[in-house]
């Protein structure tokens, strides 16, 4: 659970339950590994752009910034692996742009 990996842990604690699913509260421990495994698959904008959750809007469009200019395709083309990192990640940052800089769809995903 403490390296994010939710899938792994939902293997485990299942496995546990078959062996003693009274002790350690590994029931509890299942369920909450089951939640976060599930909301794992969406996507955090928030971390994507390295920000916290209550940041204003002003703070979203700085960061979205910074992270636009570190990603950007053409400063990234060195290699071939690296050029191709750099588009999906500024994809993704522009994805959390859209989603973020806009109230409504903010809202929604919050």
């Amino acid at each position: 659970m403490a390296l994010e990996e939710y899938n792994e842990a939902v293997k485990n604690f299942s496995e546990a339950t078959e062996y003693d699913s009274t002790g350690f509260g590994v029931v509890g421990k299942l369920k909450d590994a089951q939640d976060k495994a599930k909301k794992s698959k969406r996507k955090d904008y928030y971390k994507i752009l390295g920000l916290e959750k209550g940041a204003s809007d002003a703070d979203i469009r700085k960061a979205y910034k910074k992270c636009a200019l570190k990603w950007h395709p053409d400063k990234n083309s060195a290699d071939e692996d690296q050029k191709i990192k750099a588009e999906k990640m500024f994809k993704e940052v522009n994805e959390a742009m859209n989603v973020l800089g806009d109230r409504d769809k903010r809202e929604k995903y919050d």
